[in-house]
């Protein structure tokens, strides 16, 4: 099978992957992207699927991982991916990997090799009750993106 071939295979398979997504049907997408990445190991964007579906778990490592691959199989557009693993990395704290996620959205950071100090200010978050499912809007002095 050709490059081309492979890619065009991996799409589909992808696309299956989005359509089981938005069924709700979330092992079974992971199981497609992660179908996808082995049809086209060199496609970054089963990798960036599949690091969604590990954010809306809160698997935080598990998302570090596909963020990773994903931002090092060179997206078009990697701020998402970015984004993505500027999050993770903080949920776990690991510093100098949110600190490289953060820089390659932009921002500029104090040196440093701990949590980053981003003074944002007061900022509105919206916050999930996880027993009730309902949201709150709470006004709060942000320090970084995520916390």
């Amino acid at each position: 099978m050709d490059a081309t071939e492979a890619r065009r295979r991996a799409d589909s398979i992808n696309d299956l992957g989005i359509e089981l997504q938005e069924q709700d049907r979330w092992d079974d997408a992971l199981g497609a992207y992660l179908a996808a990445a082995e049809a086209d190991p060199g496609y970054w964007a089963p990798w960036f699927n599949r690091c969604l579906i590990h954010k809306w778990r809160s698997q935080w490592c598990d998302v570090v991982r596909c963020a990773t691959r994903a931002i090092d199989l060179e997206p078009p557009e990697p701020a998402a991916a970015l984004w993505n693993l500027g999050i993770a990395a903080s949920a776990v704290a690991d510093w100098p990997l949110a600190r490289r996620a953060w820089e390659g959205l932009g921002l500029a950071l104090e040196p440093g090799d701990g949590p980053p100090s981003l003074p944002i200010g007061v900022t509105p978050i919206q916050l999930r009750h996880a027993a009730s499912g309902r949201y709150e809007l709470v006004w709060t002095d942000r320090f970084d993106p995520v916390r």
